[in-house]
Protein backbone atom coordinates (compact mmCIF):
# COMPACT_ATOMS: atom_id res chain seq x y z
CA UNK A 1 0.00 0.00 0.00
CA UNK A 2 1.41 3.57 -0.35
CA UNK A 3 2.36 5.86 2.21
CA UNK A 4 0.12 8.49 1.20
CA UNK A 5 -2.98 5.78 1.30
CA UNK A 6 -1.89 4.35 4.62
CA UNK A 7 -1.24 8.11 6.07
CA UNK A 8 -4.85 8.29 5.21
CA UNK A 9 -5.77 5.25 7.02
CA UNK A 10 -3.93 6.55 9.96
CA UNK A 11 -5.99 10.12 9.43
CA UNK A 12 -9.34 8.32 9.61
CA UNK A 13 -8.31 6.22 12.82
CA UNK A 14 -7.03 9.06 15.02
CA UNK A 15 -10.10 10.39 17.16
CA UNK A 16 -12.85 9.60 19.47
CA UNK A 17 -16.12 7.59 18.44
CA UNK A 18 -19.04 6.66 20.08
CA UNK A 19 -22.22 4.55 19.56
CA UNK A 20 -24.77 6.66 21.82
CA UNK A 21 -26.92 7.37 18.48
CA UNK A 22 -27.35 3.28 18.28
CA UNK A 23 -27.77 2.92 21.54
CA UNK A 24 -30.28 5.77 21.89
CA UNK A 25 -32.36 4.48 19.33
CA UNK A 26 -32.58 0.97 20.78
CA UNK A 27 -33.85 2.46 24.11
CA UNK A 28 -35.92 5.41 23.92
CA UNK A 29 -39.29 5.25 25.15
CA UNK A 30 -40.64 7.26 22.00
CA UNK A 31 -42.23 5.37 19.50
CA UNK A 32 -41.62 7.16 16.96
CA UNK A 33 -37.68 6.83 17.13
CA UNK A 34 -36.93 3.62 18.83
CA UNK A 35 -35.45 0.52 16.84
CA UNK A 36 -36.91 -2.02 18.87
CA UNK A 37 -34.18 -4.79 19.29
CA UNK A 38 -34.24 -7.95 21.70
CA UNK A 39 -30.61 -7.19 21.85
CA UNK A 40 -29.83 -4.16 22.28
CA UNK A 41 -25.97 -2.97 22.22
CA UNK A 42 -23.76 -1.93 24.93
CA UNK A 43 -22.87 1.64 25.14
CA UNK A 44 -19.15 1.91 23.69
CA UNK A 45 -16.88 4.92 23.76
CA UNK A 46 -13.56 4.34 21.66
CA UNK A 47 -10.13 6.69 21.90
CA UNK A 48 -7.79 6.16 19.42
CA UNK A 49 -4.30 7.75 19.78
CA UNK A 50 -1.22 7.24 17.84
CA UNK A 51 1.93 6.09 19.42
CA UNK A 52 4.33 8.16 18.65
CA UNK A 53 6.88 8.01 16.74
CA UNK A 54 5.61 4.62 15.92
CA UNK A 55 2.56 3.32 13.86
CA UNK A 56 1.27 2.13 16.23
CA UNK A 57 -1.83 2.41 17.87
CA UNK A 58 -3.83 2.37 21.35
CA UNK A 59 -7.32 2.01 21.01
CA UNK A 60 -8.95 2.41 24.41
CA UNK A 61 -12.53 1.15 24.44
CA UNK A 62 -14.74 2.74 27.33
CA UNK A 63 -17.52 0.59 28.18
CA UNK A 64 -20.83 1.76 29.32
CA UNK A 65 -18.67 4.94 30.02
CA UNK A 66 -21.54 7.14 31.35
CA UNK A 67 -21.13 4.95 34.22
CA UNK A 68 -17.87 4.06 33.87
CA UNK A 69 -17.86 0.97 34.16
CA UNK A 70 -14.87 -0.64 32.71
CA UNK A 71 -12.04 0.27 30.20
CA UNK A 72 -10.56 -2.41 27.89
CA UNK A 73 -7.34 -1.39 26.20
CA UNK A 74 -5.53 -2.83 22.55
CA UNK A 75 -2.72 -1.86 20.73
CA UNK A 76 -3.36 -1.88 17.21
CA UNK A 77 -0.04 -2.41 15.08
CA UNK A 78 0.61 -1.71 11.39
CA UNK A 79 3.29 -4.18 9.52
CA UNK A 80 3.49 -5.06 6.22
CA UNK A 81 0.35 -3.68 5.02
CA UNK A 82 -1.38 -5.57 7.77
CA UNK A 83 -2.86 -4.58 11.20
CA UNK A 84 -2.34 -6.83 14.22
CA UNK A 85 -4.01 -6.82 17.44
CA UNK A 86 -2.35 -9.26 19.93
CA UNK A 87 -0.43 -11.15 17.53
CA UNK A 88 -3.78 -11.28 15.47
CA UNK A 89 -3.05 -10.56 11.81
CA UNK A 90 -5.74 -8.33 9.91
CA UNK A 91 -6.29 -7.76 6.22
CA UNK A 92 -6.48 -4.00 5.01
CA UNK A 93 -8.66 -2.85 2.00
CA UNK A 94 -9.74 0.13 0.79
CA UNK A 95 -13.32 0.58 -1.47
CA UNK A 96 -15.67 2.96 -2.19
CA UNK A 97 -13.81 5.88 0.41
CA UNK A 98 -14.28 2.76 3.41
CA UNK A 99 -11.23 0.86 4.99
CA UNK A 100 -12.17 -2.82 5.85
CA UNK A 101 -9.53 -4.11 8.26
CA UNK A 102 -10.72 -7.72 9.11
CA UNK A 103 -10.10 -11.52 9.93
CA UNK A 104 -12.20 -14.30 10.95
CA UNK A 105 -13.19 -12.74 14.01
CA UNK A 106 -13.18 -8.88 13.62
CA UNK A 107 -14.55 -6.73 11.24
CA UNK A 108 -13.68 -3.10 11.10
CA UNK A 109 -15.26 -0.64 8.71
CA UNK A 110 -13.66 3.04 9.28
CA UNK A 111 -15.05 5.94 7.17
CA UNK A 112 -14.38 9.81 7.56
CA UNK A 113 -17.19 10.37 10.42
CA UNK A 114 -18.00 6.28 11.28
CA UNK A 115 -16.84 3.68 12.24
CA UNK A 116 -18.27 0.19 12.40
CA UNK A 117 -16.83 -3.14 14.47
CA UNK A 118 -18.10 -6.81 14.97
CA UNK A 119 -16.40 -9.41 16.35
CA UNK A 120 -16.95 -12.60 18.23
CA UNK A 121 -16.17 -11.08 21.67
CA UNK A 122 -17.22 -7.81 23.29
CA UNK A 123 -18.07 -6.37 20.23
CA UNK A 124 -21.18 -8.33 19.54
CA UNK A 125 -24.75 -9.05 19.78
CA UNK A 126 -27.14 -11.99 19.29
CA UNK A 127 -28.22 -10.36 16.25
CA UNK A 128 -24.97 -10.07 14.95
CA UNK A 129 -25.61 -6.28 14.21
CA UNK A 130 -22.25 -4.23 14.38
CA UNK A 131 -21.42 -1.52 16.67
CA UNK A 132 -21.75 1.85 14.92
CA UNK A 133 -19.62 4.86 16.06
CA UNK A 134 -19.88 8.35 14.98
CA UNK A 135 -16.89 9.99 14.95
CA UNK A 136 -16.97 13.05 18.03
CA UNK A 137 -17.14 16.42 17.34
CA UNK A 138 -15.53 18.75 19.90
CA UNK A 139 -17.34 21.91 20.60
CA UNK A 140 -16.20 24.85 23.14
CA UNK A 141 -19.08 26.40 25.28
CA UNK A 142 -20.19 28.50 28.08
CA UNK A 143 -23.38 28.62 30.24
CA UNK A 144 -25.18 31.44 32.41
CA UNK A 145 -27.61 31.36 35.33
CA UNK A 146 -28.73 34.09 37.89
CA UNK A 147 -27.55 33.83 41.37
CA UNK A 148 -30.61 31.41 42.90
CA UNK A 149 -30.20 33.71 46.23
CA UNK A 150 -29.65 37.48 44.09
CA UNK A 151 -31.65 37.87 40.70
CA UNK A 152 -29.45 40.97 39.52
CA UNK A 153 -26.20 38.40 39.72
CA UNK A 154 -24.85 36.34 36.91
CA UNK A 155 -22.99 33.29 37.13
CA UNK A 156 -20.85 32.59 33.68
CA UNK A 157 -19.07 29.33 33.27
CA UNK A 158 -16.56 29.65 30.13
CA UNK A 159 -14.51 27.45 28.43
CA UNK A 160 -16.49 23.75 28.35
CA UNK A 161 -15.88 21.26 26.55
CA UNK A 162 -18.45 19.18 25.23
CA UNK A 163 -18.49 16.20 22.43
CA UNK A 164 -21.78 15.94 20.17
CA UNK A 165 -22.26 12.00 21.00
CA UNK A 166 -23.97 12.33 24.21
CA UNK A 167 -21.72 13.91 26.34
CA UNK A 168 -22.94 16.47 29.24
CA UNK A 169 -22.00 18.63 31.84
CA UNK A 170 -22.81 19.72 34.78
CA UNK A 171 -22.50 23.20 36.34
CA UNK A 172 -19.99 23.70 39.25
CA UNK A 173 -20.74 26.48 41.19
CA UNK A 174 -17.80 29.26 42.52
CA UNK A 175 -18.28 27.27 46.03
CA UNK A 176 -17.36 23.81 44.58
CA UNK A 177 -21.05 22.52 44.73
CA UNK A 178 -22.59 20.85 41.84
CA UNK A 179 -25.45 23.26 40.47
CA UNK A 180 -28.98 22.36 39.19
CA UNK A 181 -28.92 21.91 36.02
CA UNK A 182 -27.13 19.25 33.57
CA UNK A 183 -26.03 19.71 29.32
CA UNK A 184 -26.19 17.57 26.83
CA UNK A 185 -24.87 17.82 23.66
CA UNK A 186 -26.55 14.79 21.24
CA UNK A 187 -26.71 13.73 17.50
CA UNK A 188 -29.91 11.82 16.81
CA UNK A 189 -32.51 10.61 14.42
CA UNK A 190 -36.10 11.67 14.34
CA UNK A 191 -38.16 9.15 12.89
CA UNK A 192 -35.72 7.01 11.65
CA UNK A 193 -35.12 9.44 8.73
CA UNK A 194 -34.35 13.15 10.29
CA UNK A 195 -30.51 13.56 11.52
CA UNK A 196 -30.27 16.20 14.05
CA UNK A 197 -28.20 17.69 16.39
CA UNK A 198 -29.83 18.52 19.85
CA UNK A 199 -28.81 20.36 22.73
CA UNK A 200 -30.69 19.78 25.85
CA UNK A 201 -30.65 21.31 29.47
CA UNK A 202 -32.12 19.21 32.36
CA UNK A 203 -32.63 20.04 35.69
CA UNK A 204 -30.94 16.84 36.91
CA UNK A 205 -27.35 15.63 38.21
CA UNK A 206 -25.56 14.28 35.11
CA UNK A 207 -25.46 11.07 37.54
CA UNK A 208 -28.73 10.47 36.98
CA UNK A 209 -29.12 11.27 33.12
CA UNK A 210 -30.30 8.81 31.60
CA UNK A 211 -31.82 7.98 27.68
CA UNK A 212 -34.96 8.61 28.43
CA UNK A 213 -34.57 11.06 31.29
CA UNK A 214 -37.03 14.76 30.42
CA UNK A 215 -35.57 17.93 29.66
CA UNK A 216 -36.75 21.08 30.67
CA UNK A 217 -35.87 22.53 27.18
CA UNK A 218 -33.95 21.81 24.02
CA UNK A 219 -33.19 22.85 20.56
CA UNK A 220 -31.94 21.55 17.18
CA UNK A 221 -30.22 22.33 14.49
CA UNK A 222 -28.44 20.00 11.40
CA UNK A 223 -26.31 17.42 12.25
CA UNK A 224 -23.01 19.35 10.90
CA UNK A 225 -23.51 22.69 12.28
CA UNK A 226 -20.76 24.59 13.69
CA UNK A 227 -22.62 26.65 16.41
CA UNK A 228 -26.00 25.82 18.57
CA UNK A 229 -27.18 27.96 21.39
CA UNK A 230 -30.26 27.53 23.73
CA UNK A 231 -31.82 31.01 25.64
CA UNK A 232 -34.30 30.51 28.21
CA UNK A 233 -33.93 33.73 29.45
CA UNK A 234 -33.21 32.03 33.17
CA UNK A 235 -30.21 30.11 31.53
CA UNK A 236 -28.07 30.70 28.18
CA UNK A 237 -25.81 28.53 26.82
CA UNK A 238 -23.57 28.49 23.53
CA UNK A 239 -21.50 26.12 21.72
CA UNK A 240 -18.92 26.24 18.66
CA UNK A 241 -17.25 23.73 16.88
CA UNK A 242 -13.72 23.46 17.72
CA UNK A 243 -10.67 24.74 15.03
CA UNK A 244 -13.32 26.19 12.75
CA UNK A 245 -11.42 29.52 13.40
CA UNK A 246 -15.43 30.77 14.18
CA UNK A 247 -15.00 33.05 17.53
CA UNK A 248 -16.10 31.65 20.83
CA UNK A 249 -16.71 33.44 23.82
CA UNK A 250 -14.62 33.45 26.31
CA UNK A 251 -15.35 36.01 28.74
CA UNK A 252 -15.42 34.93 32.36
Amino acid sequence: MENKTILSLFQALVGEFDNFQQVWQQNTDTEIHVLKTDSPHNHFHLTIEKLEPSSDFEAIFSVNFMSDKEKITEIWQFKDEQMFIENQSFEIAFVDEVWTIQNTDRTIEIAKNRLKILDSGYFSNAEKVAFKMNRCRFFTGWIEIPDPENAEKIYRFPNLRLHDQGDSVQLVMPDGSLGKYTVELTQLVFGHTIFIMKLAVYELPKTDLEINSHSIAYTWTNPEAERIGINLRYIISGWTLENTGLGVSKNP
